[in-house]
């Protein structure tokens, strides 16, 4: 397979709803600062992708059998039995901006309920194209501190030839618990994958134990130990030598000019 360099081009088709952005690796600030200055291996994660949020402020309640839902920006929000919902003005929106051609097959709704019981189906009307051999991942936040009611199902989407609506399958754990999406919070995250790597894992992993090591592998070993040793004394040792070699990696022209 041919692959080029990852690109990433995200198309926000509701009119008004937030615009995906980058992860945060403060997840909003809400992380200990002493994480944020040494943990780079969890700020790295947490800021690995992009966040996509509700269109709108809206909440949920399921009963075990029924979805019930709430319009939060309504002037005088109820609730009511969740039929399939379409986004506020998104119908004149696509007549005003759509070709002719397409306009007969964009009527998808932004929450709906799946057939499984208690499993919702969540656009919050975003379209994405990738390069070639590269897809999105859609997952819940990392290292977020999303409500402990809904899980968010993990798929994969080839977007790389496949560029309709970015579903992800909302999966409602707590029955008779009022669940509120706000246009602010990150309902769940995006990262570019590479198809190999889940495609044909064949060769990707080696599976060895200790006598296999060479002397190389066990002086690198040695040389993590240290500087983990070395980090209880010294925090953030892990972060310098991090950085030093990702300059050297992405930048070696701006490296050497440094020094």
């Amino acid at each position: 397979m041919h692959y080029h360099e990852p690109k990433l081009r995200i198309v926000q088709l509701f009119p008004n709803a937030p615009d995906v952005q980058a992860a945060d690796p403060t997840l909003n600030g809400t992380i200990p600062l002493r994480g944020y200055r040494y943990c780079d291996p969890f700020t790295s994660a947490n800021g690995h992708g992009w966040y996509v949020y509700a269109p709108m402020n809206f909440s949920l309640r399921w009963d075990g059998v029924e979805f019930m839902w709430r319009n939060d920006e309504a002037e005088k929000p109820a609730w009511h039995r969740l039929t399939p919902q379409y986004y506020p003005g998104f119908r004149d929106h696509i007549e005003q901006t759509a070709p002719e051609f397409v306009k007969p097959y964009i009527n998808l709704p932004f929450i709906g309920k799946a057939t499984d019981p208690g499993l919702l189906l969540f656009w919050p009307g975003i379209i994405g194209f990738t390069s070639a051999g590269w897809s999105l991942l859609v997952r819940a936040p990392v290292n977020y501190p999303v409500p402990t009611s809904y899980q968010v199902y993990d798929g994969i989407i080839e977007t790389d030839w496949w560029n309709g609506p970015i579903i992800s399958p909302l999966k409602i754990i707590k029955t008779d618990t009022i669940i509120s999406f706000k246009r602010q919070v990150p309902v769940f995250q995006l990262q570019l994958v590479k198809k190999e790597t889940y495609l044909n894992r064949e060769g990707l992993l080696q599976m060895t134990h200790s006598p296999d090591l060479n002397e190389d592998d066990w002086l690198s070993f040695r040389q993590a130990l240290a500087m983990r040793n070395h980090t209880e004394s010294r925090p953030g040792v892990y972060k310098v030598q991090a950085n030093k070699i990702r300059r050297m990696q992405f930048n070696p022209t701006k490296l050497e000019k440094r020094t």
